[in-house]
């Protein structure tokens, strides 16, 4: 089991992706594990109702991918590998309104397989 680092609303969280950290958890194309990507787990407790949007900005040294899994089913629930803002170039984006109250799962991974590089996460919940 990877180690996930419990992050809050104002969480500005710098870190990277490395050949040192986990395997994807839910990477592959139909969310499933995989050897194909290297990831970083982030835990975060939200209450039905809530909307997170979590950032992951790399200032266009990694193509970032960001997922997100349920706290009941563990399945995932929302997922980007864009910001559709433009703001963070080929960083990533992802807004969710939680449907069920729990403890969410982020994935923070890149595009390209076995990419590695820094990052900053972002979290903001409203």
């Amino acid at each position: 089991m990877c180690p996930a680092t419990v992050v809050v609303n104002g969480t500005t969280l710098p870190s990277s992706i490395s050949s040192a950290d986990c395997f994807s958890t839910y990477g592959d194309p139909n969310g499933r594990p995989t050897s194909s990507y290297y990831a970083d787990l982030h835990r975060v407790t939200l209450t039905a109702g809530q909307t997170i949007t979590v950032t992951m900005d790399s200032g266009d040294n990694l193509d970032t991918y960001l997922l997100l899994a349920g706290p009941t089913s563990g399945r995932l629930v929302a997922g980007n590998d864009d910001d559709d803002t433009g703001v963070l170039g080929v960083g990533s984006r992802m807004t969710y309104t939680a449907t069920v109250s729990g403890v969410y799962v982020i994935e923070a991974s890149t595009f390209n397989g076995l990419d590695t590089g820094n990052y900053t996460l972002g979290i903001s919940i409203h």
